[in-house]
């Protein structure tokens, strides 16, 4: 409890819309502090690091409950009296203030109540499913059989951010490899910059394109990267704008012989973009037309693989 108010748990607390038997009801009177309860999380947090915090709440008081990070002022979100939602609040870390949980009313000497369940703390900049213990590493795949290497393309939608851009770790957007070395990968490096690479059967870097992150600006973006006889065009698109903000065109010879694996969002289970991502399509044709933001990615008979989230970013 924070300044003086007073808080009482009571557990076991049932929630049918949740299927929940151990939910936790929490009441708080009292106090001079718009905070009235909170947990400690990381104490201090990490300077760079994403944080993301989630909880389900259902509010059956007569005040709004409003759940903080302590991380910023827009780490935060209100749940109005009556209100039943599954709150997930993000932040950055800067080495300085405490990652919490924190409960708070609009006016200090409103009475709270409601009904928490499944608090969870991550150390990336997105909620995940719930789980008791501690998540390990994860990564996205998607198959290639059928993808050629003289032919074809990735396109997908990442959400780029400062989280993207930090300089003290690589942030992998995706991985197109073979079962050794060899393959093509885009990622944002610690110079500053993103980088497409592609490196041989050997191992040995035969491209380095880089993209400054000017030429990325925070937002949600389709990227497409196809190649064509050892003609390759990487592009972004801004899917708010839809307008295309980045266009490179290249030659590579001697690319890899054969792709077994696409990995998005990291690589070997390391090095997280910690980003949102999107539908992904694989296909064994360079498709070379601009998006149709009406229809983007369907399926068809050219489609390798695809990978679509149960949520879009398309909007």
């Amino acid at each position: 409890a924070h300044g003086g108010a007073s808080v009482i748990l009571t557990q076991n607390q049932a929630v049918p819309e949740w299927g929940a038997t151990d939910a936790t009801r929490i009441q708080t009177n009292g106090g001079t502090h718009i905070i009235k309860y909170y947990i400690i999380l990381q104490s201090p947090s990490v300077d760079g690091q994403a944080y993301v915090a989630s909880l389900h709440v259902k509010n059956i008081g007569n005040h709004p409950v409003v759940i903080h990070t302590n991380l910023s002022s827009t780490s935060t979100q209100t749940v109005d009296a009556g209100e039943t939602t599954l709150v997930k609040i993000a932040g950055v870390g800067n080495g300085v203030n405490i990652f919490q949980i924190q409960i708070r009313a609009l006016d200090a000497a409103h009475a709270l109540d409601f009904i928490a369940w499944q608090p969870m703390a991550e150390a990336k900049a997105y909620a995940t499913s719930f789980i008791e213990t501690s998540r390990a590493a994860e990564s996205l795949t998607m198959p290639t059989a059928g993808l050629s290497p003289s032919v074809g393309t990735i396109e997908g939608i990442v959400e780029i951010t400062d989280v993207v851009k930090r300089n003290t770790d690589y942030g992998w957007i995706f991985q197109l490899a073979r079962s050794g070395t060899g393959d093509m990968r885009f990622f944002h490096a610690d110079d500053g910059n993103f980088h497409l690479q592609i490196r041989n059967d050997s191992n040995v870097m035969i491209l380095d394109v880089t993209i400054s992150d000017d030429a990325l600006r925070n937002s949600l973006y389709y990227y497409k990267l196809y190649w064509l006889e050892s003609n390759f065009k990487i592009e972004f698109w801004d899917v708010l704008t839809r307008d295309k903000t980045v266009e490179k065109i290249f030659v590579a010879t001697d690319t890899p012989s054969s792709f077994v694996i696409c990995r998005i969002g990291s690589a070997w289970s390391t090095s997280f973009a910690n980003t949102r991502f999107g539908r992904h399509r694989l296909s064994n044709i360079a498709r070379t037309a601009d998006p149709d933001f009406n229809n983007l990615m369907p399926r068809d008979s050219n489609t390798v693989a695809i990978f679509d989230p149960t949520y879009s970013f398309i909007r």
